[in-house]
């Protein structure tokens, strides 16, 4: 019996060639979302074909993660989609963004966003033999009906997150900007939290990058540099960012502030969710990881706090 499973695993042994397979994998999806607006009636609006190409370019990814068996093939899926999906709009919309040095800067910070996010993804990945440790514990807990969650939560809910928190800047690009003084602080207010975020997520991811680097694959929690003042800096980051978004797209027209509402929901996904988690795993191997907790903001840069039992603190610590 011919074994493909097999050789997927020997294809995922070398990074160069897992690279090939995900660039395949890419590709596909990408076809496909086209294939899927060319086939799409011409009554619907860009928003409406970009979702349906949006789930189609899913759904290829999703296959290409069974075949592989590894979901992990869909995390650059974060970084990728929205470049593409912006530049959809705009050329459907023709709008010509170099001829608005606004939308130029807007259009850049989000290309900027992107390359980097996803350069940052290709240099931390360690091929197909690897997968992200939240879908093994989603293996773990659901055997029998893995690839079902593995579509509805890895794949189909980041893809409509994605796709949500890049609504604003549709408007924005279907409806233009406008004039005035409100509509231009708007205007420069988002794409400097833009950038600030950006910034803020390199500026993070470098030095963490640094800090393994420097431990040499021994385990450990940095607490230098923005780490110091937020057990996430690079997830705040990631959050700016689209709420720069939004409000760059605030300059618009007026009711646009629902649009908030988006990045919002990104927020508390990082919040109640994405940090609880991954604190939870850290906490398993470093237990004195509570006091960084005690100590220092979970998002937000902020001054760190004194413990409030010093001695318990020193204590726990040096067990």
């Amino acid at each position: 019996m011919h074994n493909w499973r097999s050789e997927i695993m020997l294809l995922g042994k070398s990074k160069t060639s897992s690279f090939i397979y995900i660039a395949a994998a890419y590709a596909a999806a990408f076809f496909a979302a086209r294939a899927v607006i060319e086939a799409s009636p011409e009554s619907w609006s860009l928003l409406a074909r970009g979702l349906a190409a949006d789930i189609s370019a899913t759904v290829v990814i999703y296959l290409f993660s069974i075949r592989s068996g590894n979901s992990s093939v869909y995390d650059a899926y974060w970084s990728v989609a929205p470049p593409i999906l912006i530049t959809y709009w705009i050329m459907g919309s023709g709008l010509k963004v170099l001829e608005n040095g606004y939308f130029s800067v807007f259009f850049a910070a989000m290309l900027f966003w992107s390359g980097r996010l996803t350069i940052n993804w290709a240099l931390n990945w360690k091929g197909l033999q690897d997968e992200d440790w939240r879908y093994v514990g989603f293996r773990r807990r659901f055997p029998r009906s893995y690839w079902l969650v593995s579509f509805a939560a890895i794949h189909l809910f980041p893809t409509g997150m994605v796709f949500m928190v890049c609504i604003p800047a549709y408007a924005v690009i279907i409806d233009g900007l406008q004039s005035g003084a409100a509509a231009m602080l708007y205007t420069l207010t988002g794409l400097l939290i833009m950038l600030l975020g950006s910034v803020l997520e390199s500026a993070a991811d470098a030095q963490l990058h640094r800090f393994r680097k420097d431990q040499n694959h021994i385990p450990g929690v940095i607490t230098t540099g923005l780490w110091k003042y937020s057990r996430h800096p690079n997830y705040l980051g990631e959050v700016l960012f689209w709420f720069g978004v939004t409000v760059f797209s605030l300059a618009s027209g007026p009711g646009r502030l629902v649009f908030l509402f988006f990045p919002a929901v990104m927020l508390g996904l990082f919040l109640f969710y994405s940090i609880p988690a991954i604190e939870k795993k850290i906490l398993r191997n470093r237990p004195d990881y509570r006091i960084i907790q005690e100590t220092v903001s979970p998002l937000f840069l902020l001054p760190r706090r004194e413990p409030a039992e010093k001695e318990e603190l020193f204590r726990r610590l040096k067990q």
